[in-house]
């Protein structure tokens, strides 16, 4: 969640409005087990029970994996180390709206290549990825317009209307997505022993071609 050019509070202000995009579809949902970093283990006790489906983990890596293998579907943001393990062991993938620069670049990378069942995309951010700026500033700008739009109530129903479309996508056509996972696979296996190296040189031609690259947000 957090990057060197995270603001103040952005994090907790984000967690915050996806867990209410998820309580909005959560009829959908069987159970959710909402795994969060573990420095923000004594922020959200309280929040243990937002919806009877939804639960809350802060796992270490090795828990985080075990949940992983027994996982239908990973809603995630798109970033790169946990959508590679999720592509290998075959979990269908939804995208959250990026937190920071580089996860923005990435969900228009996995976006072009056809690796999510579905993606929440709010449309203010379509202009930030046409500025000339470096990641830091460009995280900053995205993480100001996330608050400015955190009560606005059609952007909220733009993405509940996306995470709801991709779940029922996904329940209607399970064999569907896993063709999808299949595919996902062999891109990745085509990548070789190098392939996270491969994909962060994707990525990064990607930003290179839109934006100066002179600072560090992961």
């Amino acid at each position: 969640m957090r990057s060197p050019a995270t603001l103040v509070g952005a994090d907790r202000a984000y967690i915050d409005w996806v867990l209410r995009i998820l309580e909005a579809t959560a009829s959908l949902l069987k159970t959710a087990t909402v795994c969060l970093p573990r420095y923000l283990e004594g922020v959200y006790p309280h929040r243990s029970r937002v919806h009877p489906a939804i639960s809350f983990r802060f796992p270490t890596d090795h828990e985080f994996h075990d949940l992983l293998r027994a996982t239908d579907v990973l809603i995630t943001v798109p970033g790169q180390e946990v959508v590679f393990e999720s592509i290998y062991a075959g979990i269908p993938l939804i995208f959250l709206p990026p937190s920071n620069a580089t996860q923005a670049f990435q969900s228009r990378t996995y976006q072009k290549n056809q690796i999510p069942i579905a993606t929440l995309w709010p449309s203010y951010l379509d202009h930030v990825l046409t500025t000339n700026s470096d990641l830091n500033r460009l995280t900053g700008e995205i993480q100001r317009l996330h608050l400015r739009h955190l009560a606005d109530k059609p952007v909220a129903v733009a993405l509940e209307t996306s995470l709801r479309e991709g779940l029922t996508h996904l329940a209607a056509d399970w064999a569907g997505s896993q063709t999808n996972v299949m595919r996902n696979r062999k891109l990745l296996s085509d990548l070789g022993a190098h392939g996270r190296d491969a994909a962060v040189q994707i990525i990064f031609d990607t930003i290179g071609s839109t934006a100066l690259i002179t600072g560090n947000a992961i």
